[in-house]
């Protein structure tokens, strides 16, 4: 199942208005526009059949959800064409509001095993896709920064509020300046924001929002780049952090083995350490030869790709054959 959520700014600011095709539009409506739009070009793409979609607004819970992933299309459109610019809470408390229902069907269907490791055969890839308009708040910069603290039960069990097979993308109607919290929570995610000031941007906006809908998990690889001190028995290594996508999680694909959670769990233990939402894979800098596989011993195999956004770099020596780095 791909969960694809439109979560719409609808507080007043957005029946603000602006010219589109030489036609007077408020930002409410392109909002609407473009959620049709996306679901158009989307039909002629073969994975749609898989596609849950949700739409939640800025209003109080419960009535923010209009239409759940569990609903009819006809449901959904007619929520969508219906909505009304009734929010009133902030894009923070909305965007947890997201995570919270997210989050809640991951529990209730053992998503994230914990305490069993994390396994990249069992995700629930989803979407969120928040359209807004940039509004500035005099003390914007001034106060610290709104957090996500989600609510639920479970929710302590991760150290953050998404997982690693969600994504995040914001586009920002009518704006040369965005909020510094959407571009925080676009960056940790693994997606993007764009500023849509004309029909070129908007269309642009639709099309790359349409190829980000790719199946990847987000993972850290942290490679020790050598020992940089000695003090007594203690050797302090430098490490390389660089975030990671894998590139190819076929969701019919069941795999063998997950990855092991970073901390020992014992049977004295009464509660367990929370984890990252991103899984760290440490690289040892000392390679060694493939080991001989038994016949039929199950190998999972999967291909990173670097983010964009990531500042560092993995440098691993690939001149030998049939070589390989413990993790």
């Amino acid at each position: 199942m791909t969960v694809i959520i439109f979560l719409l700014d609808n507080t007043p600011s957005m029946l603000q208005q602006t010219i589109m095709h030489g036609v007077r539009h408020s930002y409410i409506d392109i909002a609407k526009q473009t959620v049709e739009l996306f679901l158009e070009q989307r039909e002629s793409d073969a994975e749609r059949k898989d596609d849950r979609y949700m739409l939640l607004t800025y209003d109080k819970p419960p009535n923010h959800v209009k239409a759940g992933w569990k609903e009819h299309m006809d449901q959904f459109r007619n929520a969508l064409n219906t909505l009304q610019c009734t929010g009133s809470v902030s894009e923070s408390n909305a965007l947890n509001n997201v995570f919270d229902l997210l989050n809640q069907e991951r529990v209730m269907v053992g998503m994230d095993t914990y305490g069993y490791g994390r396994c990249p055969f069992n995700n629930m890839f989803s979407f969120i896709v928040l359209i807004t308009n940039y509004r500035h708040y005099p003390y914007v910069f001034s106060t610290p920064m709104p957090s996500l603290c989600p609510k639920m039960d479970g929710s302590q069990l991760t150290k953050e509020p998404y997982r690693w097979d969600q994504r995040f993308f914001a586009l920002i109607l009518g704006g040369s300046k965005y909020s510094p919290y959407i571009e925080k929570m676009t960056h940790v995610m693994g997606g993007w924001y764009m500023l849509i000031r004309s029909k070129k941007t908007w269309d642009l906006s639709i099309a790359k929002l349409l190829k980000s809908i790719q199946f990847r998990l987000i993972v850290n690889v942290v490679h020790e780049t050598g020992q940089y001190a000695r003090i007594d028995e203690t050797t302090i290594t430098s490490l390389q952090p660089t975030s990671c996508a894998i590139v190819y999680c076929e969701k019919s694909w069941k795999g063998s083995w997950p990855f092991p959670e970073s901390e020992w769990s014992y049977m004295r233990q009464n509660d367990l350490l929370p984890r990252l939402a991103f899984p760290e894979i440490r690289i040892l800098p000392v390679c060694c030869d493939e080991p001989i596989w038994m016949v039929d011993f199950p190998v999972d195999k999967y291909e990173l790709q670097q983010r964009s956004s990531s500042g560092n770099r993995i440098s691993l020596p690939s001149n030998d054959q049939g070589k390989v780095w413990p993790v």
